[in-house]
This record gives C-alpha cells, sequence and structure tokens, in this order.
C-alpha cells in the first residue's frame, strides 16, 4: 500500500468499524492464569484495511458467510413449519351456502405462508447464482493460485445447506398441502368475482381491468412487490403491474402515460420521501434488509449488480436500476455514478425500445419521476 493517503485510509476503515462490544470478557480464578475470550467475529469487514492477495477471497466469504446465516433461518422455518391449511374450514358440497366466505376466508390465512414459500425460492435461486459464480472463478483460476482453505470450506458449508434444505423441502408434504389449498382458492375467488362483475376498481375502466381480481385488504398501502400478490390482487385504485415490472425503462419518466396505465416498483422503495399522492398509488413502496457490506463499509463490491440492489437497501443509493438501453455496450460504463444509477446487463433491443424515445443510458427522456 503506497503513498500516506493509502496507509491515512486503512486506518479511517479500521476506526469506522462497528464493535459489538469494546471490551474483552477477562476472567479466571485467583492465583491463576487469566482467560480471554475475544468472542469477535467480524466476517471480513476489514479486509479492505490490508494489502493482501486474499481481499477479493474475503468478500465472497463473507457473502456466502451473510446466505448462510439466512440460510440457517430458513432451516429453522422448514423444520418447525406446520400445515396451516388442515386447521380451516374446508367446503363440504358445492351449493354450501358460505363457501364463498370460507375460500376468501382461506385466501387471506394462507397468503403469509404462501409467501414465506416465495421468500424461500427466492432465496434459493439467489444463493444458488451466489455458489456457481465463485464455482467458476475458482475454476477459472485454479492454474494461476490455489484458493484459500477457508473459501473452499466455506463453499463446502453452502453445498451442505443446498442438501439440508432439498431434504427439509422434500419431506413435509405440509408445504405442497397449504399451497394447494391456496391455489384453489384462488380459482375459486376469481370465479366468483368474475361472476360478479368483479370488484375492488373505482368504476369504469377500472372495473374492467380489475375484474375477476380478489381485492388485497392493505389496498394502495400494501408493501408486498411479489408480481404474484400484485397480479392477483386488486390494490385499490393502482393499475396492474407492468409485464416489465423491476426491468421497465419507461417507468420513471414523466412524459410517458405508461407509468400512469400499469403500476411499478418505486426506485426508493420504502425510503422514498415523494409526498404526491399519485406517486403513492402508482408505485409500490417496498422495504429490503440493509446490506452487511455497505452497513459495514460503505463499499459494496456488488453496487453495480442490479439483483443486489433489488434485494438489499444500499444507503443512498436506490432500489430499482433503471435498465440502459445499451447494455453491457454502453460506452458510460466507467462513469460510476451512471453505472450505479442503470442497470447494463445484455437485454434484446426491440423488447426495450419504445417509438420516439431517444434516450441513452444517460437519463433517458423526460426527467425521472423517481
Amino acid at each position: 500500500m503506497s503513498g500516506g493517503g493509502g496507509y491515512a485510509a486503512a486506518v479511517a476503515q479500521l476506526d469506522a468499524w462497528p464493535h459489538d462490544d469494546e471490551t474483552c470478557n477477562v476472567g479466571g480464578p485467583s492465583q491463576a492464569a487469566l482467560a480471554v475470550d475475544v468472542a469477535v467475529d467480524n466476517n471480513y469487514a476489514d479486509r479492505g484495511a490490508y494489502e493482501t492477495r486474499w481481499a477479493d477471497e474475503g468478500a465472497g466469504v463473507a457473502e456466502m458467510e451473510n446466505s448462510l446465516r439466512r440460510g440457517a433461518d430458513f432451516v429453522h422455518a422448514m423444520y418447525t413449519y406446520r400445515s396451516v391449511s388442515k386447521a380451516l374450514p374446508q367446503v363440504k358440497t358445492s351449493d354450501q351456502a358460505n363457501k364463498h366466505e370460507i375460500y376468501r376466508g382461506t385466501v387471506q390465512v394462507l397468503e403469509p405462508e404462501v409467501q414465506k414459500l416465495k421468500d424461500f425460492m427466492g432465496y434459493q435461486e439467489a444463493a444458488t447464482k451466489l455458489f456457481a459464480s465463485y464455482v467458476g472463478r475458482v475454476a477459472a483460476t485454479r492454474q494461476k493460485e490455489r484458493p484459500s482453505e477457508t473459501l473452499l470450506w466455506v463453499m463446502v458449508k453452502m453445498v451442505d445447506l443446498f442438501a439440508t434444505l432439498n431434504d427439509l423441502k422434500n419431506m413435509k408434504s405440509c408445504l405442497n398441502n397449504d399451497f394447494s389449498f391456496y391455489k384453489r382458492a384462488v380459482g375459486f375467488v376469481k370465479q366468483h368475482d368474475e361472476a360478479n362483475g368483479g370488484g375492488g376498481g373505482g368504476g369504469g375502466r377500472d372495473n374492467k381491468r380489475n375484474k375477476g381480481r380478489p381485492a388485497c385488504r392493505d389496498g394502495v398501502d400494501c408493501a408486498n412487490d411479489d408480481i404474484d400478490h400484485v397480479a392477483t390482487f386488486v390494490h385499490g385504485a393502482r393499475p396492474p403491474p407492468c409485464p416489465d415490472w423491476s426491468h421497465c425503462r419507461e417507468a420513471y419518466n414523466d412524459r410517458s402515460k405508461h407509468h400512469s396505465q400499469y403500476s411499478h416498483l418505486c426506485r426508493f422503495g420504502a425510503w422514498c420521501n415523494i409526498k404526491d399522492e399519485r406517486h403513492k398509488v402508482e408505485y409500490v413502496h417496498f422495504g429490503r434488509p440493509d446490506c452487511g457490506y455497505d452497513k459495514q463499509t460503505g463499499n459494496c463490491p456488488r453496487i453495480t449488480d442490479p439483483e443486489h440492489r433489488l434485494q438489499y437497501y444500499h444507503k443512498r443509493m436506490s432500489l430499482v436500476m433503471i435498465p440502459c438501453r445499451h447494455g453491457d455496450k454502453c460506452p458510460q460504463l466507467g462513469d460510476r455514478k451512471h453505472a450505479t444509477t442503470y442497470s447494463h446487463n445484455r437485454l434484446k433491443r426491440s423488447k426495450w425500445k419504445r417509438d420516439g424515445d431517444s434516450g441513452g443510458g444517460g437519463g433517458g427522456k423526460g426527467k425521472n419521476k423517481t
């Protein structure tokens, strides 16, 4: 690490490093050696303060350790999961008088449980992608330098976690039972609403586009950003969800009428400070947990990854990144402000191109709404 500035930055990072307890646990009987228990697990948060070739591996180990901790929560949740649908009243005959109330009640009771299943599947997909990315890195660099035992061991623990979760998922038949009950109840609710002219909206065009969709009890205040939930339930006067959802380039273009015809994710989610009532109706203001790297060091290595940004909150950064029409061929990839505002995944040009749209990656056409 060369130069006084580099040392100063390293010392500053160590100085800002969060400590749960600044004192060690010291104890022991009199006339005996003291037993010192430091008991500090910093998860490599101080890796940026040292000049070492293990810094990149430290970031990977820390990321997988965070994933393992979250996976342990799902292991406990899956192991202790018990069937909810067995405790619900069942429709005995097709002409039962209160069958519609039973189906609606079933949807409301099982929706939180089904959301847990969706969260689990989302975690499983994200964790698998994370693990596969580091397997690819190790395979690509194994000829040049051998990976550390720490990295290999944490990857072994990831494999063990995947096997445990898979076994638990196969063992718990009540998971499939609850989901089947929920899916069946949603189907009957939709049929009933269609037969009775739909529900939820405010008349006219809203009644037509909301026809057959049950109403969410939270209305426009609902913070559930799951596309299946948004598409299934009516949220007051909120328009139906955009087919492109979190990948829409016109969602934040004031000159376009698209954002008033379809609902989208607010770029800043629950941290949005826009007071406009129309904005509250048209956009879903969802919450996310803090990114561990950003919270500890303020320098997340995946700050330009749109999937990571959508899953975790980063201070002074939006949750949703606007798709850049140039993709990974964008000439402004070296500009940090642009790279942290726009996503640059390889997209099909025809999917994002709109008539009359001349806006590029540097801001699009018109003023961004959020």
